[in-house]
């Protein structure tokens, strides 16, 4: 019995896969005023040109086109 968990913890440990990366979708090039707000959170931050965009990101404008 000990023999089967003890291979079933090593094969567990060989054949794991790291977590994935999640992947961009986006890049903010001109902000124009625009809020960034991150997937899963509340409070909109000040975008930047340079920002990268995930996906559940939203951008919000008030005035200017982002």
């Amino acid at each position: 019995m000990t023999r089967i968990l003890l291979w079933l913890l090593l094969a567990n440990t060989l054949f794991a896969q790291p977590p994935k990366k999640e992947e961009p979708v986006g890049l903010v090039l001109l902000p124009g005023g625009a809020r960034l707000v991150r997937a899963g959170v509340e409070t909109p931050l000040a975008a930047k040109a340079g920002d990268i965009l995930f996906a559940g990101d939203a951008m919000k404008t008030e005035s200017a086109p982002a």
